[in-house]
């Protein structure tokens, strides 16, 4: 849940909030098809934000960053591989942030809920779904305390054969890159590290579930 917060000369835009809305919606699909590893789904909605008509009246401060993210976006419409588009969509939520930042307004996130408990692979799973979120809204908001708290999750002990013995060695590997992810991520302090890392943990986690659908890493 989110609350989108304008002040100032924006707030005289009556079509403001669902503009950013329909963005920031729009974008979350494009991830979270990323993540199930639908490629179609994920450029589809990528070439809606593309073709999306920009408001008629954008802040000079924000124009560079509505330009830069529907760039991003008509790349990633057009991308040929799942870590292409995986760019994209952080591309696309790194000029989301740097606008928010650079008008002082934007998305407001409610608290975060606690990451979901249990020891088995659908609660592990689970937590790395809710660490996703945090790190997206880190990005787009941008806020360092939700980034952070996001790749302090992904440090948990990968799901690999020495905590389950029976665990798909490719799904192992995967789970050993996105661990290593999370030690990575607490290391990047600008935007545009962290956009780079982000692109390429969501390709992983698809990557990840392709490998469990087909039952190898393709």
């Amino acid at each position: 849940m989110l609350v989108i917060l304008f002040a100032g000369s924006l707030a005289d835009e009556p079509s403001i909030h669902a503009h950013m809305q329909l963005h920031l919606d729009t974008t979350v699909r494009a991830r979270d098809a990323v993540v199930r590893g639908d490629f179609d789904a994920a450029r589809s909605e990528l070439k809606a934000l593309a073709e999306h008509a920009p408001l008629k009246r954008v802040p000079p401060d924000a124009r560079k960053y509505v330009g830069a993210m529907q760039a991003a976006a008509k790349s990633g419409a057009k991308a040929k591989t799942l870590e292409a588009v995986g760019a994209s969509v952080a591309e696309v939520g790194l000029q989301c942030g740097g606008c928010h930042a650079a008008l002082g307004r934007g998305p407001v996130f409610a608290d975060a809920p606690e990451p979901p408990a249990g020891d088995d692979v659908a609660a592990h799973m689970a937590r790395h779904a809710w660490a996703s979120a945090r790190m997206w809204e880190g990005l787009v908001q941008p806020a360092d305390d939700r980034w952070d708290g996001g790749a302090l999750q992904l440090l948990e002990e990968p799901w690999t054969k020495a905590r389950d013995p029976d665990v798909d060695p490719a799904v192992a590997v995967f789970a050993e890159r996105i661990h290593t992810a999370g030690v990575d991520a607490l290391m990047k302090s600008s935007d545009t590290e962290r956009a780079g890392l982000y692109g390429a943990l969501i390709a992983t986690c698809a990557r990840c579930h392709r490998a469990v659908d087909d039952g190898a890493a393709d």
